[in-house]
């Protein structure tokens, strides 16, 4: 799935335009960072959420969240992403 988003992102920047992610993916603090890492600048999320994602972008630089998408984007499998993941919410 990480490729597809890439692709689609790709896709809609060479043409000026932004992609938007909504609903559960944009509103995990980790995956946040995946999709802003990504190139994605507009995340919609239940209010509820807005903080715990605040507080995970606040924290890291653009730098940071990009190379943490490279490394996913290099990873093996959903499952070697998650690790990945699961790691980089463990020190960031």
């Amino acid at each position: 799935m990480i490729r597809m988003l890439a692709n689609i992102v790709r896709s809609v920047s060479r043409h000026k335009k932004a992609v938007s992610i909504c609903g559960e993916m944009a509103s995990d603090p980790v995956m946040a960072r995946l999709l802003v890492g990504l190139g994605v600048r507009s995340l919609s999320m239940q209010p509820a959420s807005i903080p715990l994602v605040r507080k995970a972008l606040a924290n890291s630089t653009c730098e940071e969240m990009n190379k943490l998408f490279k490394k996913a984007l290099r990873a093996k499998d959903e499952e070697h992403i998650m690790e990945l993941l699961k790691a980089h919410n463990q020190h960031g």
